[in-house]
């Protein structure tokens, strides 16, 4: 069941904790962290940071591009495991109007070399697993893009390992301080290239707009009546649309704290739950089902996880977390790379299993989220009870597929 809602700050009222912002990343953090610059907004294996010092390393961070001749428009590609810099260089990219393109780091040279051809982009962060892999694909582009470093090469590598001669991003931004945090995007800028799996042949690159992932953020407050208070640990991968529209950009618009672990681990992922004092967390149906399989043993009491989001949950599911797992509150949704955040079961009920729920709402009453019709083959739309197409129309909706 969930929480009651004496206990809750509604929505709107969360948002209306801060200062309006006028629709781009950067005055969103600005809005947040001017209002609580000293809060932790970003926790990453035992390294924490608060809202001021995410805003000063995302303008650090948007100096060091701009000398590598970032402009408006351009496209950086990013491949790595979940990291403070994922954070940093959307923001930062944001900033100067530009685009994120993010990469699977599981993606082998084939595969990384469509995404960063098709992107046409400019650069490449990437880890140093990963730095092989970019090496690879870039010495066949056309024009050869800068390549960064998202961290230092472990210890181990050697000095006559390749990663030790490329430049480090958080080596090149401790070399700007005093920087400010700039603000050239616009609410329509492109900020972030989401490429599909491609089941219906080349994967294609969801092009999102600032509003997109601001508006999708405040959905997530609605859809979660996320608390200023809340710590959402994110464990989900930051190229896919759950982790960037709902876990960060649901986070930043709370005002609350966001975990950032590289990966999920079945094995290690109660232990981190209580660890962390996560209180909400998304998952996707593999995910819960494994966590169901793994030995109990591994399943860490007295945590503070309250909320879980995903889909699709069955009936054990829901048993398993509510009373197993002591989670008493699971919320299913639905949503695609193209039009996230598009329907979720209502956070203060009813939950109706195994339904994706009406359409989703803003917290803001004035501000319409999805519509939807369904409609035959001939896209006439069809009375209630009817079976056809589900027909979207939503704010929070791709502004095409790139070329």
């Amino acid at each position: 069941m969930p929480l009651k809602e004496t206990a809750l700050i509604a929505p709107l009222d969360v948002l209306r904790r801060f200062p309006a912002h006028c629709g781009t990343l950067a005055s969103l953090l600005q809005s947040r962290a001017g209002t609580q610059p000293e809060k932790e907004f970003l926790l990453f294996q035992g390294s924490s940071f608060s809202y001021r010092e995410v805003q000063d390393q995302c303008a650090r961070v948007a100096a060091v591009l701009q000398g590598q001749g970032v402009q408006a428009g351009d496209r950086v590609g990013t491949m790595s495991a979940n990291h403070p810099s994922s954070v940093f260089l959307l923001i930062a990219l944001a900033s100067l109007g530009a685009t994120m393109v993010p990469l699977n780091p599981d993606f082998g040279v084939q595969e990384a070399a469509y995404v960063l051809r098709h992107a046409e982009v400019c650069g490449v962060v990437c880890a140093p697993e990963a730095l092989a892999t970019v090496q690879a694909v870039c010495a066949d582009l056309p024009a050869k893009p800068w390549l960064l470093l998202n961290a230092a090469a472990p210890a181990t590598a050697g000095a006559d390992n390749p990663a030790t001669r490329i430049a480090v991003l958080g080596d090149l931004a401790d070399g700007m301080a005093g920087a400010t945090l700039p603000n050239r995007g616009t609410p329509d800028s492109v900020c972030v290239f989401i490429y599909t799996s491609g089941t219906t042949g080349f994967p294609k690159g969801v092009m999102h707009a600032q509003s997109s992932l601001i508006t999708a953020g405040e959905g997530f407050v609605a859809r979660m009546y996320l608390q200023p208070h809340e710590r959402v640990l994110c464990v989900l991968p930051m190229f896919h649309i759950n982790a960037i529209f709902y876990s960060f950009s649901g986070s930043l618009a709370a005002g609350a704290t966001l975990i950032l672990e590289p990966r999920f681990s079945a094995s290690s992922f109660w232990r981190v739950v209580k660890d962390t004092g996560a209180t909400e967390v998304n998952t996707i149906a593999a995910a819960s089902a494994i966590l169901m399989r793994r030995p109990r043993s591994e399943f860490v009491s007295g945590h503070r996880l309250q909320k879980i989001y995903g889909a699709p949950f069955d009936e054990e599911i829901f048993r398993v977390f509510n009373n197993e797992f002591e989670v008493p509150t699971l919320i299913e949704g639905y949503g695609m790379s193209e039009i996230p955040g598009a329907l979720n079961n209502p956070f203060l009920g009813p939950h109706k299993v195994r339904s994706m729920g009406p359409p989703s709402k803003h917290p803001d009453p004035a501000i319409s989220l999805a519509e939807l019709r369904i409609a035959d083959d001939e896209g006439r739309f069809l009375p209630a009870g009817q079976t056809g197409e589900l027909v979207v129309k939503t704010p929070i909706v791709m502004k095409g597929y790139f070329r």
